[in-house]
């Protein structure tokens, strides 16, 4: 997915392909110009899901709260869920 901005900074385009053909996505914004955009000194920025979210309603992605991209699970809380599944399911009580 690429996204592109107009010079004036009052749209925002989006380029995708899903297999069978590309799909261009236009948001203007009526109500001013976008708010952050990422700096000309490299010519790509990777951005996140949650980001582009973000930037597509005018947010601020870089002041942005977002949850932690990967959080460590307790596998002891899987193995407790399940046992305790399989107590309760009326096959497991013969």
């Amino acid at each position: 997915m690429l996204v592109f901005r107009n010079r004036s900074g009052t749209a925002l385009k989006v380029l995708t392909y899903d297999g069978r053909g590309y799909w261009l996505c236009l948001r203007r914004f009526s109500r001013g110009t976008i708010r952050w955009w990422p700096n000309a000194d490299k010519p790509l920025h990777a951005l996140q899901a949650q980001e582009l979210a973000v930037l597509l309603y005018n947010g601020l992605p870089d002041r942005a709260d977002f949850a932690d991209e990967w959080r460590s699970i307790d596998p002891a809380v899987f193995t407790q869920a399940a046992r305790a599944g399989a107590s309760s399911s009326p096959s497991a009580r013969g």
